[in-house]
């Protein structure tokens, strides 16, 4: 379909940037992200209110491009089937700032961050969710080579349904990186019995005065916590959920509102069986 009239509009430029480049790695053709400033005179004509909105405009469609828009017009079980997902070194990757991965069975993803100059800072945040016959192996590498650098590392798991999920992370100080700091933390939530998670941290430290820190829990899902929520009149399937907004909500606060909501409506999903 011809989709030269689309646009995207938001309040969020960065998240328009994101789109053009998840939109030209499927072969589409986005133009630039524009800006349109708007003044209005608040009642009584004493103060002004400024609005701000961004635009993304899409060009002709490329003819070699393997993507093209179409309404879904039915979904069907097609049955299970292996699929991967497998993040590699380069500069492939659909969706530039993060990295996105929906539905596949095995996913492996580890975003590095290398700390090259004195007073670099960098940080990996990290969310995966189970379901039944999934394998999330997720993690990050922090790469320090310059010295008074400092990196963190948060890896928040969520496994449901026998589900697997893994974390894989790896800190890397070289020699002459001095009084660097670096911090750890993935926590794993387990919805059943059935359920496993599993934490692979890799630690290599040639310098001196180094601040290196762990943090791994593992956590269940108790009857006391559901019949808290169901004596109160909550069914079963919405306690889960409230309980695992509550476990990802350190999570969610770090990410802008656009990106916050969408995950909240994936794991909601993701608990209704839908995703996945």
């Amino acid at each position: 379909a011809d989709h030269k009239n689309l646009s995207i509009t938001s309040a969020s430029r960065g998240l328009l940037e994101d789109i053009k480049a998840l939109a030209l790695t499927a072969g589409l053709n986005p133009l630039k992200v524009s800006t349109w400033t708007r003044r209005e005179m608040k009642p009584l004509g004493i103060e002004e209110k400024e609005y701000t909105h961004h635009f993304l405009y899409f060009g002709e469609r490329n003819p070699d491009a393997p993507v093209y828009f179409s309404p879904v017009t039915s979904i069907e079980d097609a049955g299970e089937q292996s699929t991967y997902d497998i993040e590699v070194e380069g500069t492939a990757n659909f969706i530039a700032n993060g990295i996105v991965a929906h539905n596949s069975q095995i996913t492996m993803k580890y975003p590095s961050v290398y700390l090259m100059e004195p007073g670099a800072k960098g940080d990996v945040l990290s969310v995966a969710f189970a379901g039944k016959g999934q394998h999330q192996d997720a993690g990050g590498k922090m790469i320090h080579v310059a010295p008074n650098t400092t990196s963190t590392i948060t890896s928040k798991s969520i496994s449901k349904g026998g589900g697997r999920t893994s974390y894989r992370g790896h800190i890397k100080i070289y020699p002459g990186a001095n009084n660097c700091k670096s911090f750890v933390k993935c926590d794993a939530l387990l919805l059943d019995d059935e359920s496993r998670s599993d934490t692979y941290p890799y630690n290599d430290v040639d310098a001196e005065n180094v601040t290196l820190g762990h943090e791994a829990t593992v956590s269940k899902v108790s009857d006391e916590q559901l019949f808290y929520l169901m004596s109160r009149g909550i069914p079963r399937a919405e306690a889960e959920t409230m309980i695992v907004n509550g476990f990802i909500e350190p999570f969610t606060k770090e990410l802008p509102l656009e990106y916050a909501v969408e995950l909240n409506r994936l794991i909601q999903l993701e608990m209704e069986g839908s995703v996945g």
